[in-house]
């Protein structure tokens, strides 16, 4: 799923978006290495403000890459560009001719029998009637504290009685929509199994050509308050209000909890990320390469599924941050942060090629089809790229590493003021540990607010093993609409280490002086 940020420490051009994914412009060699004049660079240049002033456009420092490259081979006078996210101040760079970047166009395959011949298209959504909360009233559910680990309800309810009484109800809201290319409803189901207990799950049921078979459930918490429920992108979302750690199980919930649930490969429902609708070939006879990326490939047992981070310097951004998340059944997203500036997500797919490597294809960003392949060898909790586009990417590498938790709270504010229903929350979890530099980037989020008020919530992964017990670590919030910061908190709150928390983090934003 897409989501497009303005930013909170810059303002955002139109083709901020496109930096450091738009793929390199398919002109000759010859024309692209001719220097139409040279570039010296000084402090605080980027190659994308660079082209932007040169070349007209952000999206065009590509060629700026090419052509300072192909200078470098017959003058030494000129910088080699290994990677386009990092320049170093005295760097000779060759300015070539303007010319025109089609930034939906994909770069040309290092192996061009392995592109696809056809376009993939989203696979269709099964049409079928939705289902009712009427219907799922008469439907069984696999649930905890069942007997027998079900529950058949009758008319919305069933009560069992044995040595505990157990009841199970299904209620408001209700959801259709599409898991894992099959039609669904998603519908709250509450529990009291005994004692003073009211537990809220929520159940993915089956639509059966208009009948529901049995729920699967993922349990939400007790004593809660679920507002919405939604199908999109192969997940259900579910909004509910939770109560603050401390507070008693008497107390109100007023805490705004936002989680989302996925069907793993096993059929259970699991919590997950969003992931678009995988792509099929439209061609009657796809080469290899294109029934690989249509391919879902189910992961083996033991398989590294999971969230994976990284963070690297920016072309044009405080820093890129990277989260890649490998679904259960196959399916990956590959969401990539710039920090200040917005997020650009790819999906597609991967699987595992040996015991040891496993590649990731990418078939859809944003709004265009690309074919993207990365091949990583597992190191432990890190995923280390062996295979990849290099004029995309760079040459200094990438490394993944396991996310095995996560920074929660939320962000407020005290002023009594609702949000544009455009803004857009930016939430960082950064190192600070010297004092005498800038802060490090682990991880973050940056989405809108879509109606959301405060208080917002916020989970930010990171890997244990990549946080120094002796370390500081902060978390930094910010709120934007249109290009204008309305409230921050860049000093931050401390987390994770020296006995500060890793859940129920409030961050408390304020305006920014006028």
């Amino acid at each position: 799923m897409s989501k497009l940020a303005f930013p909170a420490l810059a303002v955002l051009t139109i083709f901020g978006l496109l930096l450091a994914s738009a793929p390199l412009v398919q002109a000759s060699r010859s024309a692209q290495a001719a220097c139409v004049e040279t570039y010296t660079v000084v402090a605080g240049d980027t190659l994308g403000t660079i082209a932007q002033k040169y070349l007209g456009e952000i999206a065009a420092y590509p060629q700026i890459v090419t052509a300072t490259n192909a200078a470098a081979a017959g003058d030494t006078s000129f910088a080699k560009i290994a990677d386009a996210n990092i320049i170093e101040i005295g760097w000779k760079l060759c300015i070539p001719a303007k010319a025109p970047t089609t930034p939906g166009a994909t770069t040309a395959s290092a192996t061009p029998a392995t592109a696809a011949t056809t376009a993939p298209t989203v696979a269709p959504t099964p049409t079928v009637a939705p289902l009712t909360l009427a219907q799922l009233g008469n439907a069984t559910y696999t649930v905890e504290g069942a007997p027998n680990g079900t529950a058949t309800l009758t008319e919305g309810k069933v009560v069992i009685s044995d040595t505990v009484q157990f009841t199970a109800q299904v209620a408001e809201p209700v959801a259709n929509g599409t898991l894992n290319n099959s039609p669904y409803a998603a519908v709250q189901l509450i529990t009291q199994p005994g004692g003073s207990g009211t537990f809220s799950y929520v159940a993915a049921v089956p639509n059966n050509n208009g009948a529901p078979g049995t729920g699967v459930t993922a349990l939400l918490g007790d004593r809660i308050k679920v507002t919405a429920i939604s199908i999109a992108d192969n997940a259900i979302k579910v909004d509910w209000l939770d109560r603050k750690a401390e507070e008693p199980m008497t107390a109100e919930p007023t805490v705004a909890t936002t989680k989302y649930f996925v069907l793993n490969a096993s059929g259970a429902l699991v919590e997950g990320q969003p992931t678009p609708p995988t792509p099929v070939a439209t061609t009657a006879s796809p080469t290899a390469s294109a029934t690989d990326a249509a391919a879902s490939p189910t992961p083996a047992p033991g398989s590294p599924e999971g969230t994976y981070i990284s963070s690297r310097p920016a072309a044009d951004a405080s820093a890129l941050l990277w989260q890649v998340f490998l679904a259960g059944n196959g399916e990956a997203s590959w969401l990539s942060n710039y920090v200040g500036k917005g997020t650009i997500n790819a999906t597609g797919t991967w699987s595992m090629l040996s015991e040891t490597t496993l590649e990731i294809v990418l078939i859809r960003q944003e709004d265009r089809n690309i074919n993207e392949k990365f091949v990583f060898e597992i190191q432990g909790d890190k995923l280390v790229a062996t295979q990849y586009n290099q004029s995309l990417y760079g040459d200094s590498g990438i490394t993944l590493y396991k996310a095995d938790a996560n920074v929660t709270g939320n962000v407020t504010y005290v002023e009594k003021i609702a949000l544009p229903d455009d803004a857009v929350i930016e939430v960082y979890l950064v190192d600070v540990t010297n004092p005498e530099a800038p802060g490090t980037f682990i991880s973050g989020i940056s989405e809108r607010a879509n109606g959301q008020q405060v208080p917002i919530s916020f989970s930010l992964p990171y890997d244990s093993l990549q946080i120094n017990p002796a370390g500081h670590y902060i978390v930094q919030a910010f709120i934007s609409a249109n290009g204008r910061l309305l409230f921050s908190n860049a000093a931050g709150v401390a987390v994770i280490t020296n006995g500060a928390p890793t859940s129920n983090v409030e961050v408390v934003v304020s305006q920014p002086a006028q």
